[in-house]
């Protein structure tokens, strides 16, 4: 039907978004141009205790970082971290989205990624 994708969904928190000229002229490039400048492929979500499917991918980015600091990984502790970040409005637990998977989190302070998965470069992503 003539729309294209701004590509604005490779973080994750993000709806679809599709644009369409409808007339054909010099600010067509331009338009663009600015719109594919906007997209982020990388975005920090905080994390929700009621999101399964986000907790269950982030647990797999836990179980490596645990592996890392020679912890015993377990699902609870993504729970009670996203449980705490709720209450405590000074804390918060967020994941490190590129290009829609998670690649690594923050804990308490969103300045600083605390941990990012090995195939992922932190200095690439960031």
């Amino acid at each position: 039907m003539g729309y294209s994708d701004t590509g604005f969904h490779q973080g994750w928190g993000h709806y679809f978004v599709y644009i369409k000229h409808l007339l054909q002229n010099e600010h067509t490039t331009e338009i663009d141009t600015a719109v594919s400048q906007l997209v982020k492929p990388v975005d920090l979500i905080s994390i929700n205790p009621y999101n399964k499917p986000q907790i269950k991918e982030l647990y797999g980015v836990w179980k490596e970082y645990c592996k890392e600091t020679n912890r015993k990984p377990h699902r609870n502790d993504i729970k009670n971290m996203a449980w705490n970040a709720r209450r405590n409005k000074d804390i918060s637990f967020k994941a490190l989205y590129y290009q829609g998977t998670i690649a690594g989190f923050t804990y308490k302070a969103d300045t600083e990624i605390n941990y990012v998965l090995p195939e992922y470069k932190k200095e690439e992503i960031l």
